[in-house]
């Protein structure tokens, strides 16, 4: 199945192919993130927050100030550029302090974010520390709480005066 995540309806494209959101499920949605606007993220995760209680998602996503400039992270700037060039640009990133609050809006909870140096230490120890790699990236696992909490989207956080993250 493909999809366009900026256009397309996930839950319709899901049922279609014979998902059932009343099973736990679990979303591996790595890579897509910073090509996304804030609404088609905040549509796919809420599906998710949707699902049954104990489903869980794991994502990538970029820092937003990779995107923006404020941080600096080696190679951002020219992949930045190539991606744009490319006719991809990237739209959409999360500031890591923002994420727990971020995802507590749109009804999940955070088990763990996790940036590129933090998970390549981890799953590799020292020979993660000499591996080269964009420290921009992190790694997500929410879950969909027992106990669900009013969800909030991109145009809500801008009505209400409060930045996206």
């Amino acid at each position: 199945m493909r999809a366009d995540f900026n256009r397309d309806k996930l839950p319709e494209l899901l049922a279609a192919a014979g998902f059932s959101s009343s099973l736990p499920a679990l979303f591996l949605w790595e890579g897509v993130t910073n090509y996304f606007t804030p609404e088609a993220v905040d549509a796919v995760l809420g599906y998710v927050s949707s699902c049954r209680s104990s489903s869980r998602i794991i994502f990538t996503y970029v820092h937003s100030g990779a995107l923006d400039g404020s941080v600096c992270f080696e190679g951002a700037g020219k992949l930045l550029r190539d991606v744009t060039r490319l006719g991809e640009p990237w739209i959409f990133g999360l500031d890591p302090v923002a994420v727990p609050e971020f995802l507590t809006r749109r009804g999940l909870r955070l088990e763990r974010d996790a940036s590129a140096r933090e998970y390549r230490a981890r799953y590799w120890g020292t020979k993660g520390q000499r591996m080269k790699g964009y420290n921009f990236y992190h790694v997500v696992i929410a879950q969909v709480p027992a106990e669900k909490t009013e969800t909030v989207t991109a145009d809500q956080d801008s009505a209400l005066g409060r930045p996206h993250a």
